[in-house]
């Protein structure tokens, strides 16, 4: 059965053939894709897009429901708004700590977390401007 609402997160400063996997196969788990972009305070990686950028790239694959920049300092306050069913991780991404005293609690205990597995070798920073 599928569930209603699956979420995925990260930075997305790029766009590349593995994301879109990522996102096909978590939206197989689900009615509603939601994908959380990092807050730009947040957004530690070399190669960095503004959050209004990656909204608007988001936002143009047709698979993904809804897009929203995540909080500063809570990663959970997202969750307990949208209230997903399942969280869909990709292969190299790990559950913020602040988040795992949440699905711990009552309130999340019956959220699945799911590994999409890798999708051939692409990732960000091997991606060409």
């Amino acid at each position: 059965m599928k569930k209603n609402k699956v979420l995925v997160a990260g930075c997305f400063n790029r766009i590349h053939p593995g994301h879109i996997y990522l996102f096909k196969e978590a939206k197989k788990l689900g009615k509603k894709l939601i994908v959380i972009i990092t807050n730009d305070t947040n957004n530690n990686k070399s190669i960095k897009t503004p959050a209004i950028d990656r909204m608007k790239m988001l936002k143009e694959i047709k698979i993904i429901d809804k897009v929203i920049v995540g909080e500063k300092n809570d990663f959970t306050k997202i969750f307990l708004k949208e209230k997903p069913n399942a969280l869909a991780l990709g292969y190299d991404q790990s559950i913020p700590k602040s988040f795992l005293s949440l699905w711990n609690s009552k309130i999340y205990h019956k959220l699945d977390i799911v590994r999409i597995k890798k999708y051939k070798d692409y990732h960000t920073c091997n991606q060409k401007d």
